[in-house]
């Protein structure tokens, strides 16, 4: 069995949330330092949503690691205004 690399998904489907992944030329959005960003989407109806912002010219291990960083802040604030 060969063993699939883990990629950067388009999205992510956390209980009660969609959480959109978009990976952008750093000029383009505001990013943090560290390569990253996110926001909460303005409600369509289906629920609360949220994109996160990956540099574009970040290596692939960089991207993970900014990935999962940014998912943390996603929930940790959803999590705080569910409470």
């Amino acid at each position: 069995m060969r063993i699939q690399p883990f990629r950067i998904p388009k999205s992510i489907v956390v209980p009660g949330m969609v959480v959109r992944v978009r990976q952008v030329a750093r000029d383009s959005v505001e990013l943090g330092g560290d390569g990253g960003g996110w926001a909460y989407d303005e409600p369509n109806g289906a629920g609360p949503a949220a994109t996160i912002y990956i540099d574009q010219a970040l290596s692939l291990p960089k991207k993970r690691y900014t990935l999962v960083h940014e998912l943390q802040h996603v929930m940790v604030d959803y999590l705080h205004m569910a409470l």
